[in-house]
Parts: C-alpha cells; sequence; structure tokens
C-alpha cells in the first residue's frame, strides 16, 4: 500500500512538474511574439521618421482570365503560351478548362 501511495505521490509531482514547464514555455513564446511586435512597430516608426517608407513605383498590371473573366495581377497568375500569345488564369482549374475547351483537337 505504501508503495502504490509513494507511485501516485510520484505521478502528481510529474504532473505538477510538466504543468509548470509548459507554463513557463508558453510565458516565453508570448514575450518573444511581444519583443518581435514591438521591434516591428520600432521599425515602422523609424522608417517613417526618416522618410525612407518604400513605396513601389512599378505598376501592378493586372490581366483578365479568359474562362471566369476575374482579373488578376499578371505575376500572379498561371500561364499558358500558344505561339506568340500568352493567356493568364486565376487558377489551374480555369487553365486546365481553357486548354479543353480551346486548346485540344477534336479527335
Amino acid at each position: 500500500m505504501e508503495t502504490l501511495s509513494n507511485f501516485l505521490w510520484m505521478i502528481v509531482i510529474w504532473w505538477m512538474f510538466s504543468r509548470m514547464l509548459r507554463t513557463a514555455r508558453l510565458l516565453q513564446h508570448q514575450r518573444q511574439l511581444q519583443e518581435k511586435e514591438e521591434n516591428q512597430i520600432h521599425s515602422e516608426q523609424t522608417d517613417r521618421e526618416s522618410g525612407l517608407e518604400q513605396q513601389s513605383d512599378v505598376p501592378i498590371e493586372m490581366v483578365e482570365d479568359p474562362v471566369c473573366g476575374k482579373f488578376i495581377e499578371k505575376h500572379h497568375g498561371y500561364q499558358l503560351s500558344r505561339g506568340t500569345e500568352t493567356f493568364y488564369f486565376c487558377s489551374w482549374d480555369c487553365r486546365e478548362k481553357f486548354i479543353q475547351e480551346h486548346l485540344k483537337q477534336p479527335e
């Protein structure tokens, strides 16, 4: 009976110790996230104060998906070239649908 009691006490002590370690890791993680956020805010304030805000002078080119008509940024679209023509699609599914409907040879 005494052995069982000692064993149960060891389990309770182990459980409490593991919970304390988990809490310590959680607090450390939260502190790191807070420091990262503060550093980012400080960095943004420094950039604004020094007038070094980065603004892109390059315009974003928008293209229309020929299948669904959705406008997308050219550099984000799925691309398909046929001869000298280049088509841009919002998704791989639209690209495949275009191939099946427009580019497949009839059998």
